[in-house]
């Protein structure tokens, strides 16, 4: 049988689990400005723009992806558009502190966003406290249930060139 709790017991339950969500919500947002930081210092020689999602509070918001980067793409344009008609996109999920690495679920749904959009590539930074936030490369051709989908970026520059 359930041991029941005294309303004081109640009480200090419920500010354990704001607490550890406001916790929570901090680390997501450090983890953000951190990933764009991160970003746009290699960005710094480039012309891409940073799109972030946030929800109504200023958290996050929904959905898979957290950071779009986009650019005009200054190539020759085909079937009848010309040159800078087209975007080049990077889609960009963002973890931080201990949170989960993405589940087979959500790889799936990355690769399905990033062919919707034709994104140049799907980016994971993952940033703790008191590091600089790692950036991982999706593997397109990887199967969403295989745990190897992610590759570290030794030269992150390379992506956005």
């Amino acid at each position: 049988m359930e041991e029941q709790l005294t309303s004081g017991q109640k009480a200090a339950l419920t500010r354990k689990w704001r607490q550890a969500g406001a916790k929570a919500a901090k680390t997501a947002r450090w983890a953000v400005i951190m990933a764009k930081c991160r970003i746009r210092r290699l960005l710094s020689r480039t012309k891409w723009n940073l799109i972030t999602f946030l929800g109504a509070r200023g958290g996050e918001s929904v959905g898979v992806v957290d950071i779009v980067a986009i650019r005009k793409d200054q190539g020759k344009g085909l079937d009848g558009l010309k040159r800078g008609d087209i975007f080049e996109i990077i889609l960009i999920q963002v973890k931080g502190g201990s949170a989960a690495w993405p589940t087979p679920a959500d790889v799936s749904r990355l690769i399905k966003v990033s062919q919707q959009y034709a994104a140049k590539a799907v980016i994971l930074a993952a940033w703790t406290k008191g590091r600089h936030a790692e950036l991982y490369q999706l593997d397109m051709a990887c199967d969403p249930e295989s745990k190897n989908c992610w590759e570290l970026l030794d030269k992150p520059l390379a992506i956005f060139h």
